[in-house]
Protein backbone atom coordinates (compact mmCIF):
# COMPACT_ATOMS: atom_id res chain seq x y z
CA UNK A 1 0.00 0.00 0.00
CA UNK A 2 2.79 2.50 0.68
CA UNK A 3 4.68 2.05 -2.44
CA UNK A 4 1.46 2.66 -4.38
CA UNK A 5 0.56 5.38 -2.64
CA UNK A 6 4.73 6.71 -3.12
CA UNK A 7 4.08 5.35 -6.80
CA UNK A 8 0.95 7.44 -7.01
CA UNK A 9 2.84 10.71 -5.85
CA UNK A 10 5.38 11.03 -7.53
CA UNK A 11 3.24 10.43 -10.49
CA UNK A 12 1.60 13.56 -9.45
CA UNK A 13 4.72 15.49 -8.59
CA UNK A 14 6.02 14.64 -12.22
CA UNK A 15 3.03 15.78 -13.93
CA UNK A 16 2.89 18.93 -12.11
CA UNK A 17 6.69 20.07 -12.87
CA UNK A 18 6.53 19.34 -16.29
CA UNK A 19 3.45 21.83 -16.56
CA UNK A 20 5.33 23.92 -14.98
CA UNK A 21 8.27 23.76 -17.25
CA UNK A 22 6.02 24.86 -20.37
CA UNK A 23 4.48 28.17 -20.30
CA UNK A 24 2.75 28.32 -23.54
CA UNK A 25 4.62 30.41 -26.62
CA UNK A 26 6.33 33.56 -26.03
CA UNK A 27 4.56 36.85 -24.78
CA UNK A 28 4.27 39.15 -27.66
CA UNK A 29 4.12 43.12 -27.06
CA UNK A 30 3.15 43.19 -30.90
CA UNK A 31 0.06 42.72 -32.92
CA UNK A 32 0.25 39.68 -35.13
CA UNK A 33 2.03 40.40 -38.52
CA UNK A 34 -0.03 39.98 -41.68
CA UNK A 35 -0.52 36.52 -43.65
CA UNK A 36 2.23 36.52 -46.29
CA UNK A 37 1.45 37.35 -49.32
CA UNK A 38 2.70 38.26 -52.74
CA UNK A 39 6.28 36.89 -54.87
CA UNK A 40 9.18 36.15 -52.60
CA UNK A 41 12.33 35.95 -54.79
CA UNK A 42 15.96 33.89 -54.49
CA UNK A 43 18.03 33.92 -57.31
CA UNK A 44 16.05 31.81 -59.98
CA UNK A 45 13.89 30.69 -57.57
CA UNK A 46 10.48 31.87 -56.00
CA UNK A 47 7.62 31.66 -53.14
CA UNK A 48 4.65 32.90 -53.65
CA UNK A 49 2.25 32.94 -50.73
CA UNK A 50 -1.68 33.60 -51.54
CA UNK A 51 -1.97 35.42 -48.03
CA UNK A 52 -3.74 32.50 -46.52
CA UNK A 53 -1.05 31.50 -43.91
CA UNK A 54 -1.81 28.05 -45.35
CA UNK A 55 -0.30 27.89 -48.59
CA UNK A 56 2.79 28.59 -50.95
CA UNK A 57 3.63 27.99 -54.92
CA UNK A 58 7.42 27.42 -55.14
CA UNK A 59 9.19 28.09 -58.28
CA UNK A 60 12.74 26.02 -57.73
CA UNK A 61 15.66 25.75 -59.66
CA UNK A 62 17.68 22.08 -60.00
CA UNK A 63 20.53 24.02 -57.63
CA UNK A 64 18.18 25.13 -54.83
CA UNK A 65 15.98 22.07 -54.71
CA UNK A 66 19.49 19.87 -54.29
CA UNK A 67 20.63 22.21 -51.40
CA UNK A 68 17.62 22.15 -49.71
CA UNK A 69 16.27 18.68 -50.70
CA UNK A 70 12.67 20.37 -51.94
CA UNK A 71 10.70 19.17 -55.16
CA UNK A 72 12.56 21.24 -58.52
CA UNK A 73 10.03 22.76 -60.43
CA UNK A 74 6.64 24.22 -59.61
CA UNK A 75 4.60 22.87 -56.92
CA UNK A 76 1.84 23.90 -54.54
CA UNK A 77 2.09 22.93 -50.92
CA UNK A 78 1.16 23.95 -47.40
CA UNK A 79 3.06 25.43 -45.25
CA UNK A 80 3.81 26.14 -41.12
CA UNK A 81 5.76 28.44 -38.67
CA UNK A 82 6.36 26.43 -35.98
CA UNK A 83 7.39 26.88 -32.33
CA UNK A 84 10.27 23.92 -30.97
CA UNK A 85 7.08 22.35 -29.21
CA UNK A 86 5.23 21.31 -32.29
CA UNK A 87 2.56 24.39 -32.36
CA UNK A 88 2.35 26.79 -34.99
CA UNK A 89 2.95 30.53 -34.19
CA UNK A 90 3.98 34.02 -36.01
CA UNK A 91 6.34 33.42 -38.69
CA UNK A 92 8.48 36.60 -36.99
CA UNK A 93 8.93 34.66 -33.83
CA UNK A 94 8.69 31.05 -35.09
CA UNK A 95 11.44 28.30 -34.65
CA UNK A 96 11.15 26.52 -37.36
CA UNK A 97 9.42 26.55 -41.18
CA UNK A 98 7.70 23.59 -42.41
CA UNK A 99 6.40 22.95 -45.81
CA UNK A 100 4.04 20.35 -46.76
CA UNK A 101 3.85 18.15 -49.88
CA UNK A 102 0.84 15.45 -49.34
CA UNK A 103 1.99 13.33 -46.59
CA UNK A 104 5.79 14.87 -46.62
CA UNK A 105 7.24 17.34 -44.36
CA UNK A 106 10.53 19.37 -44.94
CA UNK A 107 11.57 20.95 -41.71
CA UNK A 108 13.74 24.24 -41.90
CA UNK A 109 14.99 26.43 -38.95
CA UNK A 110 13.76 30.14 -39.20
CA UNK A 111 16.11 32.84 -39.45
CA UNK A 112 14.48 34.79 -36.56
CA UNK A 113 15.25 38.21 -36.85
CA UNK A 114 15.12 37.85 -40.73
CA UNK A 115 12.24 36.59 -41.65
CA UNK A 116 9.30 39.41 -41.62
CA UNK A 117 6.22 40.54 -44.10
CA UNK A 118 9.22 41.57 -46.88
CA UNK A 119 11.89 38.91 -46.39
CA UNK A 120 11.06 35.04 -45.40
CA UNK A 121 14.76 33.45 -44.69
CA UNK A 122 15.62 30.03 -43.72
CA UNK A 123 18.33 27.46 -43.29
CA UNK A 124 19.01 24.90 -46.10
CA UNK A 125 20.38 22.25 -43.82
CA UNK A 126 20.66 21.56 -40.47
CA UNK A 127 24.03 22.06 -40.48
CA UNK A 128 24.43 25.15 -42.37
CA UNK A 129 25.78 28.57 -41.35
CA UNK A 130 24.03 31.02 -43.95
CA UNK A 131 20.72 30.91 -44.91
CA UNK A 132 18.78 31.48 -48.08
CA UNK A 133 16.95 34.86 -48.52
CA UNK A 134 13.39 35.50 -50.38
CA UNK A 135 12.92 39.13 -50.64
CA UNK A 136 8.94 40.37 -51.60
CA UNK A 137 8.98 41.78 -54.87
Amino acid sequence: MKKLLLFVLSALLLVACTACLYDGPPKEDTPDPPALDGVFVCGDSTLTFNGDGKTVTMKLDDAFAARTGLPAGETTCQYVFLLSNGGSYRYDKAETLEFYFDETGHRFRNALGTTGETVVAFYPKDDADTFVQFEKS
